[in-house]
């Protein structure tokens, strides 16, 4: 029994497992609402002519639509909007730093003999 106690983890500082906050906000919320409320208020407010009333519950509407899409975890739902990388298999004959010079020199006397001979 005293092994086994022994073995457990013990959290010192729970505070180390916490998110990051702003109050109750979640810390990676601020700029995307902030974005949302900017465009939102240029949008209805500036473009449309809609009363504040209006325009600030349109902007509650989005960023509660941004919390509830994304949530806890944002990457989860980001991570579906960036495109896979398309790998493909290739084979290049190995050449050491020495052969890539000697090529590379004897590509620049070619260009300079045919500047010669034209």
């Amino acid at each position: 029994m005293p092994m086994e106690r022994d073995k457990e983890f013990r959290r010192v500082n729970p505070i180390l497992d916490a998110r990051p906050r702003f109050g109750p906000i979640p810390a990676d919320l601020i700029l995307p609402w902030a974005a949302i409320g900017i465009l939102f208020y240029l949008i209805f407010h500036g473009m449309l002519q809609l009363g504040y009333l209006w325009t600030m519950l349109l902007i509650s509407w989005g960023c509660g639509t941004w919390w509830i899409l994304t949530g806890s975890k944002p990457h989860q739902f980001l991570s579906k909007f960036i495109r896979e990388p398309h790998w493909c298999r290739g084979y290049v004959r190995y050449q050491t730093i020495s052969q890539i010079q000697n090529h590379s020199l004897v590509k620049r006397s070619k260009k300079q003999s045919r500047k010669q001979t034209s």
